[in-house]
């Protein structure tokens, strides 16, 4: 946010899709915010088709997704209507939002969708409860063809907690959670199946229980020598434990030590091999922050290891750059932070140029206890997929999924002149759409004051009243 008052500069440049004039007739100050620098709000994807189902502590909406390769979008959670249709957990968009209908997982899961992982066939891994197929061994994985069905071919391994799965570089299929035990066989945490489901017995990492209440609250990732990482609460036989690697065949990579990390939400080795490691916190009793090793599991000095934020991280998102976006619970979002969404530069200093507005937020009299953006996702174009518990994000009504312009920014000036009066320029940068130029006092009902904008330089003109107004360029229907 930036104000102006009355000694302050007569222009301000953002990059910014939409804007906020708070005008003051005793302080003549004016204020200026509004989600900027990729992350306005894309209009042109309807998120409200997504209706959120439960609501309570533990509803957290979307909880993962997955872009298909024909742009189609998987979401998972723990909703029970898309568009007023029924869809128990597990459903798929179309790649503007709308449902598709011919995506039907009826019977498939009952429980709480945690992980979807698409397979070069087309196939569909996911994790979630699955009493109906396996009795009562609740959370485990199930793998669907691409209208939904099961795929019967595929064994659907007893256990309970899966969180994670991940396609492997040699074909197999890991898998990662709370769970003690595999297809009745003892597996603590880490585990690893055949193409076709079943258990890979000679895959037997000595990962043992953790005492805490969080033990197994683990994520993996496969760095390209095909070996395994895994941090979160957890030990191993040899006294190891918190984040490890582990061999081929299972066994404990002892040249390999990470340390000084404890409640991870998410592991993603990066393009150069260094590994981003996601630590949350527990019971506000620390700060959540992301860090940088190396392949070898030593600390990155030079990444930058100021972004503390109290509260929960929940997903990561790598861009093209170098920069990371990422999202969770942020308890305290005045630091910095935006609204439960911020991105990171590639030494880990803040980005300040993305900035979410007002952020995510939850509707006036909500049974819902929490605000969390924690699945994120890109689409072919560059836009950005934020899934979460929510229902306004920069102050516009989106339901626990929004869509963001992502690289597709907007320049902005506001000139302050004689007698209040203002006017606000955006140029659309490499645009051929066509857009208009909208205004409103609530939000919630938009007059358009300026249409068939064609990329260039757009100029309103306005004159300052007591009041708020705010204004934003969206594209022509």
């Amino acid at each position: 946010m930036a104000v102006f008052g009355g000694m302050a500069p007569r222009s301000f440049m953002r990059w910014c899709a939409g804007l906020a004039i708070s005008f003051s007739r005793f302080s003549g100050a004016v204020a200026i915010f509004g989600a900027s620098g990729g992350a306005e709000l894309d209009p042109g994807f309807n998120a409200n088709i997504f209706i959120g189902g439960r609501e309570g502590y533990f509803n957290h909406g979307v909880r993962t997704m997955a872009v298909q390769a024909d742009g189609k979008i998987l979401i998972g959670g723990n909703f029970t209507n898309v568009n007023g249709a029924l869809r128990h957990s597990l459903a798929r968009l179309n790649a503007d939002g709308t449902l598709d209908e011919t995506f039907a997982p009826t019977g498939t899961t009952n429980d709480f969708v945690r992980s979807i992982v698409v397979q070069a066939d087309g196939k569909i891994l996911f994790t979630g409860g699955a009493q109906p197929l396996t009795g009562s061994h609740g959370t485990t994985v199930v793998r669907l063809h691409g209208d939904g069905s099961r795929d019967a071919e595929f064994h659907v391994p007893a256990c309970w907690g899966v969180s994670q799965i991940l396609l492997g570089r040699d074909g197999m299929i890991y898998i990662c959670g709370t769970f003690g035990s595999v297809d009745e066989l003892p597996r603590r945490y880490l585990a690893r199946l055949h193409p076709n489901g079943v258990l890979d017995e000679s895959y037997a990492p000595p990962v043992v229980g953790h005492p805490s209440t969080e033990g197994g609250m683990v994520h993996m990732a496969q760095q390209a020598d095909s070996k395994i990482l895994l941090a979160g609460m957890f030990y191993t036989t040899n006294g190891g434990g918190i984040f490890e690697r582990f061999n081929m065949d299972g066994s404990e990579d002892a040249s390999f030590r990470g340390s000084g990390v404890y409640f991870c939400s998410g592991l993603q080795v990066l393009p150069g091999g260094q590994i981003l490691h996601v630590a949350s916190t527990q019971f506000n009793s620390e700060y959540a922050v992301l860090r940088v090793f190396d392949s070898s599991g030593n600390r990155v000095a030079s990444f930058e290891d100021r972004n503390q934020i109290p509260g929960h991280l929940e997903a990561t998102l790598l861009q093209p750059d170098g920069k990371i976006i990422f999202g969770g619970q942020f308890i305290n979002s005045t630091i910095n932070y935006g609204k439960h969404l911020a991105r990171i530069n590639p030494d880990g200093s803040l980005d300040r140029s993305f900035d979410v507005g007002s952020g995510f937020a939850l509707a006036p009299g909500s049974k819902d206890y929490q605000v969390y953006a924690n699945a994120l996702a890109f689409q072919p174009d560059g836009k950005i997929l934020v899934g979460g518990q929510f229902h306004r994000y920069d102050g516009q009504p989106r339901t626990n999924l929004v869509r963001l312009m992502g690289q597709r920014v907007f320049a902005r000036q506001i000139e302050i002149g004689a007698g209040g009066a203002l006017v606000l320029r955006w140029e659309i940068l490499g645009s051929r759409e066509t857009w208009k130029v909208q205004s409103t006092e609530d939000l919630l009902s938009w007059t358009t004051v300026k249409e068939k904008v064609d990329g260039g330089l757009v100029e309103l003109q306005e004159t300052a009243k007591s009041g708020v107004k705010f204004f934003r360029v969206v594209p022509e229907e």
